[in-house]
């Protein structure tokens, strides 16, 4: 059963997007206007007014905690001293809390103390990864690849890569670094003079591909099944061999490292990931491994004892973190963290929340971000040293989630436009890339 989530950060509906909430304006009889909500909160390709202050929550300049009201009988009533009269509930700056920012000043970006999502891109997305600048992903219906500026892109998304008509397969995962993005297909890919029977692992600058993406896996017979990098290496899983494979990012002549043959499961792109100098993947055995990078590669650490194997992994400074849908474990799917992870495939694993047909997750210094269907869709978040197994929810009524990305201010997420009301664009497709500010 589903932990019960007291309370929740308030739902935020898709069809908030649409319909503008023009009754929710805001008197303050010391204030010089009136705070309203007039237009929904979608960019759909464009810009989105993306202010230059952090997205951090922040003590206000009285000393005062984030949140906290003005005196009884002050000039604002009940409204927030951050700065005077301002209602935390619906003001993008100060959005639940004193000084955190929405990313943007569209009317509509704060509703009920929560950021609403944005629309970045639409289209049939299937993987994302994104930069300090763009968001890249692959196409589903295409197999072309593709990128966003994250401030927006007006004109359309670039093209990175248009699949030929004679490849086959699609284009599946992605992950982007050092200005390159490396991604692979789910087929095989014709090349002049010959054919790869197996799935193709591609590289390229993140400025375009210019027809001709380097590939890293020449010869390759069996299908991909997650792809990752670091700042050293490009990683891979292939299924012919269950090993995991490695290339320098500068490139990998004479073919790619090949690692733990026979132990890997390789499934959805994110069964794997890089953090800290390690890559951790899960093995055959519903188990986690990882390769001390710096080292070698040396295998560094294993646990087993999963029902089934991990649905997504994450890493981060404070541990590496994961969902599993064992609904045969006690309390059923869970996200778990698993802090320290030692050497000698033992550490404690704890869960941090019950959640129905946990997906993808991601972390960073504070917090873990992870998605579930519950709610008709659902991005939540939890700090890294736990929550009360009470996390909180970003946004829910999403559709169907996809893959997820985070970086210092954003989390990025692949969401279904069809259920339970479709965003507002000019465009008929599959699903969307959206954002929300952390």
């Amino acid at each position: 059963m589903q932990a019960p989530l007291s309370p929740p950060t308030p739902p935020i509906a898709w069809m908030a997007w649409v319909i503008a909430a023009a009754s929710s304006v805001l008197l303050c009889t010391a204030c010089d206007g009136l705070i309203g909500l007039e237009t929904p909160v979608v960019v759909d390709g464009g810009a989105s007014s993306v202010p230059s202050s952090d997205a951090a929550q922040a003590t206000p300049p009285d000393g005062s905690a984030a949140g906290d009201a003005s005196p009884e009988g002050g000039p604002c009533g009940a409204l927030t001293a951050c700065p005077p009269c301002i209602d935390t509930m619906t003001d993008p700056q100060n959005c639940g809390a004193c000084g955190h920012s929405c990313l943007n000043d569209l009317p509509g970006a704060c509703i009920a103390g929560a950021c609403a999502p944005v629309v970045l891109a639409t289209g049939n997305p299937e993987a994302i990864a994104v930069d300090s600048d763009s968001v890249y992903w692959t196409d589903e219906a295409t197999g072309n690849v593709l990128k966003c500026a994250i401030a927006g892109c007006p004109g359309g998304p670039d093209l990175l890569w248009i699949a030929p008509a004679a490849a086959y397969g699609t284009a599946w995962g992605v992950t982007v670094t050092g200005g390159q993005i490396f991604f692979f297909e789910s087929g095989g890919f014709f090349e002049s003079g010959g054919s790869e029977s197996g799935a193709t692992v591609f590289r390229c600058p993140t400025s375009g591909c210019d027809g001709s993406p380097e590939v890293l896996n020449p010869g390759a017979t069996g299908s991909v099944g997650a792809i990752a990098s670091d700042q050293s290496y490009v990683y891979w899983t292939e299924a012919s061999d269950l090993s995991l494979h490695a290339c320098a990012l500068g490139g990998c002549d004479g073919g790619s490292q090949s690692f733990v043959g026979g132990m890997v499961t390789p499934l959805t792109p994110g069964d794997l990931t890089a953090s800290g100098g390690s890559v951790y993947f899960p093995v055959v055995g519903t188990g986690i491994a990882s390769l001390d990078v710096m080292q070698g590669f040396v295998p560094l650490e294993r646990q087993d004892g999963f029902g089934v194997p991990p649905s997504a992994i994450a890493a981060g400074p404070s541990g590496v973190y994961y969902t599993t849908d064992d609904t045969s474990a006690v309390g059923g799917s869970q996200v778990v963290a698993m802090t320290p992870f030692t050497a000698d495939g033992g550490g404690v694993a704890t869960s941090l929340a019950t959640v129905s047909d946990p997906g993808n997750i991601a972390v960073d210094d504070a917090n873990v971000y992870f998605t579930s269907q519950d709610n008709a869709g659902t991005i939540y978040r939890c700090a890294v040293g736990g929550c009360n197994r009470t996390p909180t929810v970003m946004a829910n009524n999403l559709g169907a989630v996809g893959d997820l990305a985070i970086d210092d201010s954003r989390v990025y997420a692949v969401v279904s436009t069809a259920s339970p009301a479709p965003i507002a664009s000019s465009t008929s497709s599959a699903s969307a890339i959206v954002w929300i500010a952390k």
